[in-house]
């Protein structure tokens, strides 16, 4: 029979002026692989399936829930929401979360994100 899957951690990290809300699966002395979700409604359950089975994979799955999506407040200044901003909140979260390199994937939305995070912070990169 199959188990029903891990439920995610939350847990809300400080940046640029709000909260941002991540999902966490996996121990913490995992790889650390962040996810960034798509843009719609439902983006941040993409990972209600994937994120429990990489976890048991031995990764730490980190997923931040877009600020003004889901639990997540809205950036108080619209420029945030600019791709090469949202590559530098990724590396902003991920030096608070102590990671000083990670593996990314991005979906839709994210994986423009993440073109934005290889071309100005590929030494953070795995």
């Amino acid at each position: 029979m199959r188990r029903a899957p891990e439920a995610p951690r939350l847990h809300a990290v400080p940046a640029r002026g709000t909260e941002v809300v991540v999902r966490e699966w996996g121990a913490e002395d995992g790889r650390p692989l962040v996810f960034w979700h798509g843009l719609n409604p439902f983006g941040a359950l993409q990972l209600s399936e994937a994120g429990p089975a990489w976890a048991e994979r031995g990764l730490r799955v980190i997923a931040p829930i877009a600020p003004g999506l889901g639990e997540s407040p809205a950036f108080p200044d619209l420029d945030d929401y600019r791709l090469t901003r949202l590559a530098d909140l990724v590396v902003e979260l991920a030096d608070r979360l102590g990671l000083a390199r990670f593996d990314f994937v991005g979906w839709s939305w994210g994986a423009s994100i993440g073109m934005h995070l290889a071309a100005g912070h590929a030494d953070r990169l795995v």
